[in-house]
């Protein structure tokens, strides 16, 4: 590769090129991390068959192939190189307080914060003496616990309070698609970033 310092810099790219690294690093892209697709959505050329042919998978071959060609070209390389390394980065800087909130979600057991309290039968046609009981949960001390993102709604029924909670799995998985923690960790044996985070918060 030459010297970098001979290289083209970004703002140096074409308008597709810059596309291109950006589509293909930007872990919030759809794209991110896949060189074809990145290719097809950054506006080069891919072939379709005629019309009323069926397409047989030679235009995407052929952009498999010429995306590999751009990815190679030195310029486009070291940029990419150089972005996604800035995402390994801020992945390590995150994965700290990803670990903190996995262990404190998993800690988290709402059955902790269920009491028991008596009202009135919603069936007993206005009977004041029928009382039953019925289980709420202390919001009040869930939020001072630090769990009250859990909460997602409450509204009354007629049948009282009722509660819909966050589930932490989906949470937690939105956050590790975010920061790239599904990505193979550095200690390879087929362990996930996620997998050690898991580990990790085990431990703690």
């Amino acid at each position: 590769m030459p010297a970098e310092t001979d290289l083209k810099t970004y703002h140096e790219f074409t308008d597709m090129q810059k596309a291109l690294v950006d589509l293909y690093t930007d872990p919030s892209s759809k794209t991110y991390k896949n060189k074809v697709q990145s290719y097809i959505a950054a506006g080069y050329y891919v072939g379709t068959p005629p019309e009323g042919q069926e397409d047989d998978g030679r235009g995407y071959r052929a952009a498999r192939q010429y995306a590999h060609k751009i990815f190679i070209l030195p310029h486009i390389k070291a940029e990419v190189e150089k972005r996604l390394e800035a995402n390994r980065e801020a992945i390590n800087m995150a994965i700290p307080d990803i670990v903190d909130k996995l262990s404190t979600i998993s800690e988290a057991n709402l059955m902790d914060y269920m009491v028991q309290q008596e009202c009135r039968c919603p069936h007993c046609d206005g009977d004041i003496s029928s009382l039953v009981q019925e289980y709420q949960f202390d919001i009040e001390r869930m939020r001072n616990d630090g769990y009250g993102i859990i909460l997602k709604k409450m509204k009354p029924t007629r049948y009282g309070t009722e509660f819909e909670f966050h589930d932490p799995i989906a949470t937690m998985d939105r956050l590790m698609k975010h920061y790239g923690g599904y990505k193979l960790s550095d200690a390879g044996a087929d362990l996930s970033v996620f997998d050690e985070l898991v580990i990790a918060a085990r431990k703690k």
